[in-house]
């Protein structure tokens, strides 16, 4: 069922065609109060500095934007009813459908867990650099976190590292794969490794990369206990009209098993 509730702090512009694109992703949500000021830290960087923001709250991509094309029979059919969200949903029912029992059959074999953004990293794009939180990478056994500046303070017998979302990640890329490319092998899907992160927001200059950077870890540094907490019980399946400049609205939430893990 369709939730109205916008997962950004704007309302959606008008629709720009009959087509919806979709994503998977984890918007974060802190785990303590501490998490929850670290959060709010993290919003002000944000606001000042990610050109998404307007479109976002803080979230982790598990499947990337897809889009959900509509027949031009349908799209006559469509548009006696008007091609507001609401009208794009029911034009798009099945497939939404299908795209969300195939994410929730992986959601319930996976645990709820928590999940520790304790890095901050960049990656180089065309036109900027984007600055980013990342959780510890997994380590060989997956019982251990990768030890760094901002890890020495959770105790080994906690797993936060991202062996959890990643082995979700992956599972989701497979399951759905043939459900939005039927005609497309998932190995050729499955090249690119995934590296879960939160963006912050994007520089154009050494110096601001650097700035940016610094400011992050001031935010993961807070109060002195690294890194923000985050719980990971849950997914969250988006969508937005094609061409919209407005936020993405989640569409439905798919929750992970309450089960530990082994």
């Amino acid at each position: 069922m369709h939730n109205t509730a916008a997962a950004a702090q704007t309302p959606a512009t008008a629709t720009a065609t009959l087509d919806l694109v979709g994503v998977l992703v984890v918007l974060l949500r802190p785990s303590t109060p501490a998490d929850r000021r670290r959060f709010e830290d993290l919003q002000t960087l944000r606001r000042k500095h990610d050109q998404a923001f307007e479109r976002w709250l803080p979230h982790i991509t598990l499947v990337p934007p897809f889009t959900l094309s509509s027949s031009s029979l349908e799209a006559s059919s469509a548009l006696a009813s008007g091609t507001g969200l609401e009208q794009l949903v029911q034009l798009h029912t099945e497939k939404l459908s299908q795209i969300a029992k195939a994410a929730a059959e992986v959601c319930h074999t996976h645990a709820s867990h928590r999940l520790l953004l304790d890095q901050v990293s960049t990656f180089p794009l065309r036109n900027y650099t984007n600055v980013h939180l990342r959780p510890a990478p997994p380590t060989n056994s997956h019982d251990k976190r990768k030890t760094s500046s901002f890890s020495s303070a959770t105790s080994d017998d906690q797993d936060h590292s991202s062996h959890r979302i990643v082995k979700l990640q992956s599972d989701l890329s497979q399951a759905l794969t043939p459900v939005l490319h039927p005609n497309k092998a998932s190995s050729a899907r499955r090249r690119e490794t995934f590296r879960p992160h939160v963006s912050v927001g994007q520089s154009t200059s050494g110096k601001a990369t650097w700035q940016l950077c610094r400011s992050a870890e001031r935010v993961l540094g807070y109060e002195g206990s690294p890194g923000l907490l985050c719980d990971v019980d849950r997914v969250q399946l988006m969508i937005k009209p094609k061409g919209s400049a407005g936020a993405y609205h989640v569409h439905q939430e798919l929750p992970l098993s309450r089960s530990s893990s082994p």
